[in-house]
């Protein structure tokens, strides 16, 4: 255990110093130590002592290039330490070889700072194996008769360690001194040995001997082996058999055929008869590979060949071959025949790929990689020696394209990238590399790297589209689906798994499944407050860091009939002017249904049929279908209805009124004096003040159009009347006199207040009759006035008998016209009629006194006219 530690301790700083001068000179190789045997871990050397890169510079990374089918012995951490992975055995790496170097390659990533640094790591040899001979007892014949000094050669210990750990001393135990063992060298730097005769030989002196032979090495600790020799002392045999030469060489070509004589062995033994005859053999100290591909015909001593020679694995071969004689105890001896191997061009070259990933045999590069970025590293192996184990590598078109090979040592090249590369584009490359000696004729091998594009995350989620178009129908029920966005991203693994999510304020109202894309609903919505809705959805993938891209879902709510008409006002006044022609505006009823499309479309009905009115479906408006009478109805009222159009229909309905307004289409009617009753009497004896009657009339229209002014417009000569203009009483303004008993004709208006007013005229007869005399006796009063003034007023001598005659049959026409009047005047009192006799009367007298006119313009003169207008004057007085 002591030993171990302090040769671990020494091999730490040996490792140190020899990194430490590998960096002062060649800073892409490092060149370290350590024992074999040693534990997993054990510190070997540290990458970064032979780097430029600053010990400042962090996160570096330390890959060994793999190798297919070979074994990793050691391991470098993340701070470039190497230590190594497993036990060594530097027999089982090297066998006996003095210098047992193992190498390999280890890359400094990332990018930026790739350097391939080339670490040979030597392996020390411990002293772990025990010399050992091939046989522990054996068993040898001497004759009594030989001479002294005679050696008999013997197979020498065998120790695997190397050096002075292997074996270095013999030593020779027995119980006389008849024997000693002398040691030397062959030729070949291997050891002989031999056990020699020290005095004469006497079966009388016994017939066997026992010596025990050692066999040690100067290792720490120091191993020995035995082996007994017993020798056996024969009859006399007195000659050996000798070569004619002690060593013999011979050069031949590799890949001689088999059965081929590489030399002939040639040895003579001066003994007669059997003890003279000589046979030829292998010695049993030739390596197994001497056996395996030499062989030795016993007569002749033709050495002739049985195996496979190749020079690439042996350049040359020494064979020990015995010479011995047929005595019945025979003697031999020992010739060394060398067989060196000449080179011929008979190996391809092989392909050893080293690659930063382990296992698959596949090469990986990211696609970002920059130009000039390592892929592998080639390695070409001829076992060949000259020109024959140098070759040269090239890419084959189809990959030359995007890699090159960059030369590293002889036989060794780094696959690099010429162009950048594109994962998407270009997943993988099977580039097709060929290796070619230069020998004559040269050898040719090709091989296949696979090359993956390893994926980095340069790609963002892509939607197929811009903009998702979706509809969702109002009132839905939570959890509805609504619609799936998808989006695509050309990367793979990790950045090619793509995740969706809503962001905030509409990650309340939808929900997402964040791998399918499918969105649903969180609420129930209602499309009278909002018709549509623009939602972002994001979709991110997996990679580091992550890219993202959104893309608007358009979401159109669709209308359910969940709402009634409403109309504006549950109560419509519309007023209009009487007499406006037919199809006349009379105003519009208005309803809103905040719901769409035909559930929103209303149409206008009127509850009831009203023939006076048409409604439009569609505009609510309100028209005449004929001319209204304010003086017939002047208020209408129905109700109308507004329905939607929706599955099942929805309505609401409001009550309108219609008021007619007048219009002063009406002329006062003036019911007194009116027609046949005009007449108003009034005694002479009437004193001022007293009212002498009342007009009435009226007015169909209303308001100011029905107000009504009274006024006297002509015939109140001596105004001797006056007219209330608000009630229409007339009265006297003065006593009556009795030159104003007679007939007093007023004219009489009556005109109302509209903006154009309208007047009806009247006349009143107001007769003003002497004393108390009664109406009728007015009547007949004012007759007898009417004839007698006609009379007086006609000269009678200015008629001849036939104008006589005529007013004769004329008065008595008269006469009984008068009295036919009255009697129908009763007759019509009693029935309740309304005629009047006095209006009659007067309609006679007014008759009359035309056609007397008439008659005094015809049969009358100037000096009638002058008469008539004196007696006027006279009564006026």
């Amino acid at each position: 255990m002591m030993f171990s530690w302090q040769a671990s301790c020494l091999h730490r700083y040996l490792a140190l110093l020899l990194c430490l001068v590998l960096k002062l000179g060649d800073g892409a190789e490092l060149l370290c130590s350590v024992y074999e045997e040693e534990r997993p871990g054990t510190f070997v050397g540290n990458i970064r002592e032979v780097t430029n890169i600053p010990n400042s510079v962090s996160g570096l990374m330390f890959t060994i290039l793999s190798s297919v089918n070979k074994n990793e012995f050691f391991h470098v951490d993340k701070s470039g330490n190497i230590t190594t992975s497993v036990v060594i055995d530097r027999e089982e790496i090297c066998q006996q070889r003095l210098e047992c170097i193992y190498s390999f390659d280890v890359a400094l990533m990332p990018l930026p700072y790739f350097e391939i640094v080339r670490v040979k790591v030597e392996i020390l040899d411990i002293n772990d194996h025990t010399p050992r001979f091939l046989q522990s007892e054996m068993h040898v014949q001497i004759s009594e008769n030989v001479r002294i000094g005679y050696s008999l050669l013997l197979e020498p210990a065998i120790d695997e360690d190397i050096l002075h750990n292997s074996v270095q001393s013999y030593e020779l135990k027995s119980s006389g001194s008849d024997f000693a063992l002398k040691v030397s060298e062959d030729p070949f730097g291997g050891q002989m040995i031999a056990l020699t005769v020290e005095k004469s030989l006497d079966r009388e002196g016994g017939i066997s001997h026992k010596l025990i032979i050692t066999a040690s090495d100067k290792g720490v600790p120091r191993r020995s082996g035995t082996m007994v020799v017993n020798v056996d002392v024969t009859d006399s045999n007195d000659n050996a058999p000798v070569f004619e030469k002690l060593q013999y060489e011979r050069q031949i070509l590799e890949n001689v055929a088999p059965s081929t004589t590489v030399l002939i062995v040639s040895a003579s033994d001066s003994d007669h008869g059997s003890n003279g005859e000589v046979v030829y053999s292998l010695s049993s100290r030739n390596t197994k590979e001497v056996k395996e591909i030499f062989d030795i015909n016993s007569e002749t001593g033709e050495l002739f060949v049985k195996g496979v020679v190749d020079y690439e694995k042996t350049d040359a071969f020494h064979i020990y071959v015995e010479a011995k004689d047929k005595g019945l105890e025979p003697l031999t001896s020992l010739a060394v025949a060398t067989i060196n191997i000449m080179d011929d061009n008979d190996n391809d070259p092989e392909i050893n790929i080293n690659l930063l990933s382990i296992g698959d045999g596949v090469a990986y590069i990211p696609e970002n990689a920059p130009i000039g970025s390592f892929v592998a590293k080639l390695s070409i192996t001829d076992l060949d020696s000259g020109d024959n184990g140098r070759a040269i590598a090239e890419i084959l078109p189809g990959g030359a394209e995007y890699f090159k090979l960059k030369p590293m040592f002889i036989n060794e090249y780094m696959v690099v990238t010429s162009r950048q590369l594109d994962r998407e584009s270009v997943p993988e490359f099977n580039l097709s590399i060929k290796v070619e000696d230069k020998g004559q004729p040269s050898r040719s091998v090709s091989t296949v790297l696979k090359v993956t594009v390893t994926d980095e995350n340069d790609n963002p989620p892509v939607f197929n589209q811009t903009l998702f178009l979706a509809k969702l129908k109002e009132n839905n029920n939570i959890g509805q689906r609504v619609t799936q966005v998808t989006a695509t991203d050309k990367d793979i693994g990790e950045n090619a798994e793509i995740r969706y999510h809503i962001p905030p304020p509409h990650d309340v109202a939808f929900a997402i499944n964040p791998k399918s894309g499918l969105i649903t609903t969180k609420t129930t919505f209602d499309r009278e407050l909002q018709d549509m809705v623009d939602i972002k959805v994001i979709a991110s993938d997996s990679g580091q860091p992550n890219k993202i891209s959104h893309t608007i879902v358009r979401i159109i709510f669709e209308d359910d009939n969940d709402n009634s008409p409403v109309m504006q006002s549950k109560f419509y006044r519309f007023s209009l002017d009487e007499n406006e022609p037919i199809s006349t505006l009379v105003g519009a009823v208005n309803a809103t249904d905040r719901d769409a499309g035909k559930n929103g479309e209303i149409i206008y009905t009127l509850d009831f049929t009203v023939l006076e009115f048409s409604l439009d479906p569609v505009t609510g408006g309100i028209y005449t279908n004929r001319k209204l009478d304010f003086e017939k109805l002047n208020t209408y009222k129905f109700v109308i209805r507004a329905t939607d159009r929706g599955n099942p229909q929805r309505y609401d309905t409001a009550n309108v009124t219609i008021f007619i307004k007048d219009v002063n289409d009406n002329t006062p009617v003036i019911t007194f004096p009116s027609g046949s009753d005009n007449v108003a009497f009034l005694p002479e004896t009437a004193p001022s003040g007293v009212t002498v009657c009342t007009v009435a009339a009226y007015d169909e229209d209303t308001g100011k159009n029905s107000l009504l002014t009274y006024d006297i417009m002509d015939g109140n000569g001596y105004s001797l009347f006056i007219i209330n203009h608000k009630t229409g009483i007339v009265k006297t303004t003065k006593a009556m006199r009795t030159d104003w008993v007679g007939l007093h004709k007023l004219i009489i208006s009556v005109k109302d207040h509209g903006n154009l007013p309208n007047v009806a005229m009247t006349v009143l007869n107001v007769i003003i009759h002497p004393g108390n005399t009664t109406n009728n006796e007015t009547l007949m009063y004012l007759l007898s006035l009417h004839l007698r003034d006609d009379v007086d007023e006609v000269p009678i001598a200015g008629y001849n008998i036939t104008l006589i005659l005529i007013m004769a049959g004329v008065s008595a026409f008269l006469v009984a016209a008068v009295i036919v009047l009255l009697i129908m005047y009763r007759r019509k009192s009693r029935e309740n009629l309304a005629y009047n006799v006095r209006t009659e009367a007067q309609r006679i007298f007014q008759g009359l006194k035309k056609e007397k006119t008439v008659q005094q313009c015809r049969f009358g003169g100037r000096g009638a006219r002058k008469a008539r207008r004196r007696r006027r004057k006279k009564r006026n007085r």
